[in-house]
């Protein structure tokens, strides 16, 4: 079962790459927030399940839609034993889970993971979760849901047409059995018994979680660590990280006339507050931000505009980074291959130094602008190190056909010595 699926997702990902997925008639999508407050599947049409229809009755409709027409609600179990395709199959560790308000979820294997099984889950409108946990020996159970909110709209940029829901839910759609190229709607009929009802997302999740726990209580969703959060086409989103890293500049919001095609904000266990580091550029919290960042869609101006911005700040925390900083006015061929590019790097480790020790045992460290500071008594401690903020942005006119955006990068770096 699992290396059927293989296939046809490789598949169906490789016919994305060059043209993305169509749909006549795209279903009602609500507005892309990012926080989605919205009741998951509330925009979706009512699925009827099941009903008798030809061909023609569906033919305007995604593979998607076609499955909330056709299927009951419900959460779906595989059965053992199966004869696929002339080869004998064995479905029992994968549920499906197709819910009355447009919502849907996936366990492609029972027997994955320590603590859960990996849970795919869709909330009926435009964001996916993967949801996955691990048994960490020194934390303890870990539960991670990266999210994707997707963009209603197909993107303009090669590296981003992946973020388009239509081309998520067409592959999606493959795991129950509504795959144009193959299975037709016929296999979540014929492999596949309804296990328990299934009507809205959060009463489901719960039931979902359940069958995948192997360790540990039931987690709520919300409660999930999300170690990265993916936002399509929807601007920048300055509530997915502390404001306080705004205030004190270890990111500056993207204010261009570009377009946002992809906003992300990464995070890491432990990264939370300065603990007993040095912090380079004096305090902030960023709450385990490591990285904030987003894709631009814009011409040569657009990214000189924000070039120039940045390096004229007289309030930003860091200087140039000089060997790594470029600016090409357009006119210069940089490649040699029609590409034109503006690239800059700040806070590098030019700044960097061993901390230094008196002969009462205080420790030492320089800021960027060569001042001695004197280390608290909590990052005297053994194994402490510089935290600093640092910005990346490089942007490249390419002649090829694909459209490659301008790439913003506000990262928090940790160095640490023993």
């Amino acid at each position: 079962m699992r290396t059927s699926k293989l296939l046809l997702t490789l598949m169906c990902l490789a016919m994305l790459a060059l043209v993305p997925a169509c749909t006549p008639n795209p279903p009602e999508e609500g507005t892309n927030t990012g926080n989605n407050t919205e009741t998951p599947g509330e925009n979706n049409q009512d699925n009827q399940g099941n009903q008798n229809n030809t061909d023609d009755d569906d033919k305007d409709l995604s593979n998607w839609q076609k499955v909330l027409k056709h299927v009951e609600p419900g959460i779906y179990q595989g059965l053992p034993d199966q004869i696929y395709f002339g080869m004998k199959m064995d479905y029992e560790n994968e549920i499906l889970a197709v819910c009355a308000d447009g919502s849907a979820f996936v366990i492609e294997d029972l027997t994955e993971g320590d603590v859960i099984a990996p849970i795919t889950a869709f909330d009926g409108n435009l964001t996916f979760h993967q949801i996955t946990a691990e048994d960490d020996k020194k934390l303890g159970l870990l539960y991670n849901d990266v999210v994707n909110v997707y963009s209603k709209d197909q993107l303009e940029s090669f590296g981003n047409t992946a973020g388009w829901v239509d081309a998520q839910l067409k592959l999606f759609a493959g795991f129950f059995g509504f795959d144009d190229y193959f299975y037709k709607g016929t296999m979540i009929e014929k492999y596949f018994k309804k296990i328990d009802e299934a009507t809205d997302f959060n009463s489901t999740y719960e039931k979902i979680f359940n069958l995948a726990r192997k360790q540990g209580g039931f987690v709520a969703i919300d409660d999930l660590f999300h170690p990265v959060y993916t936002i399509y086409n929807d601007g920048w989103h300055s509530e997915l990280y502390p404001e306080d890293m705004n205030t004190k500049r270890w990111v500056v919001p993207y204010d261009g006339t570009g377009k946002i095609e992809r906003f992300c904000v990464k995070r890491q266990r432990g990264w939370e507050g300065g603990g007993k580091r040095f912090i380079f550029y004096g305090p902030c919290n960023w709450e385990n931000v490591t990285y904030v960042e987003c894709d631009v869609v814009c011409e040569y101006a657009g990214a000189k505009y924000w070039f120039d911005k940045i390096t004229a700040m007289s309030d930003r925390y860091n200087k140039v980074y000089e060997p790594n900083t470029l600016c090409v006015d357009g006119e210069y061929d940089l490649l040699g291959d029609g590409s034109y590019m503006v690239n800059i790097t700040t806070a590098g480790y030019q700044y960097y130094s061993e901390p230094e020790s008196d002969g009462n045992g205080h420790r030492y460290g320089y800021d960027a602008n060569g001042a001695r500071v004197q280390f608290t008594s909590d990052e005297e401690d053994f194994g402490s190190g510089y935290v600093y903020p640092e910005y990346k942005m490089d942007w490249t006119k390419s002649a090829a056909t694909f459209i490659t955006p301008m790439k913003i990068v506000f990262g928090v770096n940790y160095v640490t010595w023993v």
